[in-house]
């Protein structure tokens, strides 16, 4: 293995250590533990959900963006009703993540999109690692 590989094997590791360490401190919201426990949750078929293929169904769809101040949030776009115990996906996801304290909150918004892009990494789902949050 390169020098190259290695570091770019430790940044990855670095990437899934810290996204395992914020669901961990965030592990009280809904949609955290959706990721953790995706067969807990029957899962909605998302309509041309970006990168899927037609049919997949989800759990949880991340979104990330910035707030005042210049910080950065992540946010589901699904959200869990107990009184149906289904899931469904609102008009404006922020307006009810924020209703329902369902935001995590970075000091960057690059740090959030890098967790909105990167949490399945830290579950062996996928490894599209952008690189550590700073």
């Amino acid at each position: 293995m390169t020098a190259k590989e290695m570091a770019a094997q430790r940044e990855g590791q670095m990437v899934k250590d810290q996204m395992l360490a914020i669901m961990g401190k965030n592990a009280d919201k809904n949609f955290v533990q959706r990721i953790l426990n995706p067969t807990t949750y029957a899962g909605i078929e998302i309509p041309n959900a970006k990168g899927a293929p037609q049919g997949t169904v989800s759990t949880h769809l991340m979104m990330s963006g910035e707030i005042d101040g210049g910080k950065g949030i992540a946010y589901p776009s699904i959200f869990y009703d107990v009184a149906t115990n289904s899931l469904y996906q609102p008009k404006d996801p922020y307006k009810e993540a924020k209703a329902r304290g369902e935001i995590i909150t970075f000091d960057k918004p690059a740090d959030a999109q890098c967790f909105a892009k990167n949490y399945k990494t830290a579950l062996g789902a996928g490894e599209n690692l952008a690189g550590p949050i700073q």
